[in-house]
């Protein structure tokens, strides 16, 4: 593989909706010299082969819906270009949401109280 590849990721953590998190979560990435790609759970890919990965559209790519994880979790992203060995990976992490409706307007103040 001589072909220059590059990956730009964003990963977008998941939405509130009051305090539950939505399963929304998302990794987009942008890239060039690649054809197909592939994104899997874990520091390693494990994903699909170059023959059954998703085509590139427009040199973008996406794994959205994603549930809100309990605790930082790494995906590896992988743009193949013509075979299963010409390829480039990177790693991301989707950091959990945690959703917590603030307190004011509606919170009463407290006084504390001398026994």
């Amino acid at each position: 593989c001589t072909l220059t590849m590059t990956i730009t990721p964003t990963v977008t953590q998941a939405t509130c909706n009051g305090n539950v998190a939505n399963n929304d979560a998302k990794i987009t990435f942008n890239s060039t010299g690649g054809d197909k790609y592939g994104i899997s759970l874990g520091s390693s890919y494990n994903g699909q082969p170059y023959s059954s990965a998703n085509k590139l559209n427009l040199g973008a790519g996406a794994l959205t819906g994603i549930v809100n994880p309990a605790v930082a979790t790494q995906y590896t992203i992988r743009v193949f270009n013509g075979a299963n060995a010409c390829f480039i990976d990177t790693v991301v992490t989707l950091n959990p949401t945690n959703c917590i409706i603030p307190c004011e307007p509606k919170c009463i103040p407290f006084k504390l109280r001398k026994n």
